[in-house]
């Protein structure tokens, strides 16, 4: 069974309460309590799941700022955890275009100084 944490549900009574379990702290070393977290806005705004190993966003970050925040939610410290990836989809029929390139450098800079995120493969001898 997967298990979602739905932190976009219009109803707020049940976002809220999914919202609080996520921050149960009995929870907070099981890292079976969620598998998957759809959130909007939360992951520049404090979220936290340690366990988090793969954090993925649709569309252009505002900002650098902000794409460092998101990837730091995925490569929070947590006990045997070796890697964490960050995906960035941007619907854009123009890889030539500035914003593209914006985006892609962006997301580069942000990543860089993080030891979690896989490094790019060695070059073949």
């Amino acid at each position: 069974m997967i298990k979602i944490a739905d932190l976009v549900d219009d109803d707020p009574n049940r976002r809220d309460k999914v919202a609080a379990a996520l921050k149960d702290p009995t929870q907070k070393s099981n890292r079976d309590h969620v598998d998957i977290i759809i959130a909007l806005g939360m992951a520049k705004e404090g979220f936290d799941w340690i366990w988090c190993e793969h954090a993925l966003t649709i569309g252009y970050r505002s900002s650098l700022t902000e794409i460092v925040q998101i990837i730091g939610r995925a490569t929070r410290d947590a006990p045997d955890k070796t890697r964490a990836r960050f995906t960035n989809l941007i619907a854009e029929p123009d890889a030539a275009s500035e914003v593209v390139t914006e985006a892609v450098n962006d997301t580069l800079k942000a990543i860089a100084p993080h030891p979690l995120l896989p490094a790019a493969p060695p070059d073949a001898p």
